[in-house]
């Protein structure tokens, strides 16, 4: 089961990485409508990073990068059925992630941007690279959550690894799923992991409503948003050895993004953002620098 690990760990967090902006004033607070209900952001500064958190989370996964990166407009979402954002029963697509993005991008006068995402906040961020390529102009992926599935549809590996993606994304579907993120918020913590930093998970991602983690999670490992399809913008992969990544991790992202930099922890928990704050605000620094030139 560990080369499942990957998915199953990173999955978890996909609410923990998108957090909503709409507005390009310095400091503007605002909500926008998105096809799944009302979305909240908050913008400050001047140059465009948009941060986008993971299951279960909202904007505050990303407090220890607020007013630390450089010279740039700092933008936080919360997605749809997370955070302050509306949580109507809808169908929770990447799709309609990707789509709250861009509203608040087109409502903010955004033309492109930089795209930071966390775990779910990854998937997000690919989607909206793959259906809107000129408005993202770099990526940013905080040790994100994939599905990838073998190439042969006939192999046993195939079929054992649908029916354990399956399993995993099925069992937010059960009545007591506050319980369930329970469960892995733990998992998630590496050997060093400030005890601060999984209060917050404990805190916030028990706290998603049953119906928004269930459809979130079916609709993710639907086969069509894995394809292999390859990102072309600058990306920065940043991920732990703690999430139970492969040995080639690096040689599958290599075949997932054209231009990479690539890093990976070996001690540090999923929320890498939060864990090891000041290194990875100077990576991020050093690569929206590049991605400017």
């Amino acid at each position: 089961m560990k080369k499942y690990r990957i998915f199953i760990i990173q999955i978890l967090f996909i609410g923990c990485i998108i957090t909503l902006a709409t507005q390009v004033n310095a400091t503007g607070n605002k909500y926008i409508k998105s096809s799944i209900g009302n979305i909240y952001f908050e913008a400050e500064g001047a140059k465009t990073v948009i941060f986008v958190h993971g299951l279960g989370c909202d904007m505050n996964s990303w407090k220890y990068q607020r007013g630390k990166i450089n010279g740039v407009k700092e933008v936080y979402i919360d997605l749809p059925g997370f955070g302050k954002s509306e949580k109507p029963v809808a169908d929770y697509t990447l799709e309609s992630f990707a789509e709250a993005v861009i509203k608040v991008m087109d409502e903010s006068n955004i033309d492109d941007a930089i795209l930071v995402g966390h775990s779910l906040g990854t998937a997000v961020c690919r989607e909206v690279a793959l259906l809107h390529p000129n408005r993202v102009k770099g990526l940013v992926d905080v040790d994100g959550v994939y599905c990838l599935y073998p190439k042969d549809t006939t192999s046993v590996e195939y079929i054992e690894y649908e029916k354990a993606v399956n399993a995993f994304a099925s069992s937010f579907s059960a009545p007591n799923v506050s319980e369930v993120f329970k469960g892995f918020v733990n998992s998630l913590a590496g050997p060093n992991t400030p005890k601060e930093i999984t209060d917050y998970a404990m805190n916030t991602m028990p706290q998603t409503k049953g119906y928004v983690a269930a459809s979130t999670m079916m609709n993710l490992i639907k086969k069509e948003y894995w394809t292999g399809a390859q990102i072309k913008c600058p990306s920065l992969i940043i991920c732990s050895k703690n999430s139970g990544i492969m040995s080639d991790n690096r040689q599958q992202m290599l075949a997932l993004y054209q231009n990479m930099t690539y890093h990976e922890l070996d001690s540090c928990g999923h929320f890498i953002m939060m864990e090891r704050s000041e290194w990875f605000n100077h990576e991020l620094n050093i690569f929206i620098k590049k991605v400017k030139k």
